[in-house]
């Protein structure tokens, strides 16, 4: 890789970002080499122009957080003590790795918020462990599984994070309507998801199946933190395109599943790359 190429992303990074990605193609371009020695000169060429797509949305992803934290103390220095974690070291060694297998810019922006994301979470917090598990699983997904995780992180652990307070019952049955319809429309169709799909869901750590019982989904959508929902939620199911679509899936197979920790975090993240939001996760 021309090393003006890696200067130029760097340089336009700036700060701990242009740091990092000087740092990553320095070690990246060792272990790429090490990895892909045996194969053709074509895909070490591949591996490489991927492995270098990856780094420049790390780039992007490491210079927003910089400044998104500019004004809270000591967190510059976190991101400085995470770069020198052999753990954080570990897991860029592994994204590295895996990017420059896949030619999915999708891919590559999900592991960027994967490691770059580590870089303001504990060593030893929920986020940096799921985080470990959400990279060694994202190379083994396909488009329609990472869907699949973020339609059941949206149905079970996502909500409006300013609630209406004391809406009226037929403002609230459009609200809550629209806002799951809107939410969930980026995310459908993914077709049909099989017995093997989930078997292969549970094989990467991202779900977990119980293949006797099933998870009420009127329930699950009428739950609030503060709260039971009263709302038409049958109505949804037969006049919205989204609401038949999403019971198809459940009674289909996905009612038997339950997201991991690892699968939380891969289903948030892809809500948020085909929504353009970004979801502050707080587990710990």
């Amino acid at each position: 890789m021309d090393p003006l190429t890696i200067s130029i992303i760097a340089g336009a990074a700036g700060g701990v970002a242009g740091k990092l990605i000087e740092k990553s193609w320095d070690s990246g371009q060792r272990w790429l080499d090490t990895y892909f020695r045996d194969h053709q000169p074509k895909a070490q060429e591949s591996a490489q122009q991927n492995a270098l797509d990856f780094l420049s949305e790390l780039a992007n992803r490491v210079r927003g957080i910089e400044e998104s934290v500019k004004n809270i103390p000591d967190a510059k220095k976190q991101i400085e003590d995470a770069l020198s974690d052999p753990d954080f070291s570990a897991l860029l060694h592994d994204a590295m790795i895996s990017s420059a297998r896949t030619e999915s810019t999708e891919k590559h922006k999900l592991l960027a918020r994967v490691v770059s994301e580590r870089l303001i979470a504990g060593q030893e917090s929920l986020i940096a462990l799921a985080g470990n598990l959400a990279c060694d699983a994202i190379p083994h997904l396909s488009p329609k599984h990472l869907q699949c995780l973020g339609i059941m992180t949206l149905v079970y652990f996502t909500r409006p994070a300013n609630f209406p307070p004391n809406i009226p019952p037929e403002t609230l049955n459009d609200f809550w309507t629209d806002w799951l319809s809107n939410r969930l429309s980026p995310l459908m169709p993914i077709g049909t998801m099989t017995a093997i799909d989930y078997a292969h869901l549970v094989a990467v750590s991202c779900i977990t199946y119980d293949y006797v019982g099933s998870r009420d989904l009127k329930k699950i959508l009428s739950t609030l933190e503060s709260g039971e929902l009263k709302w038409d939620v049958d109505k949804f199911f037969t006049d919205t395109h989204i609401g038949k679509e999403l019971l198809k899936l459940w009674e289909t197979g996905m009612g038997h599943a339950i997201p991991t920790s690892a699968g939380n975090l891969i289903g948030t993240y892809v809500n948020d790359l085909l929504t353009g939001r970004t979801t502050i996760i707080k587990w710990d």
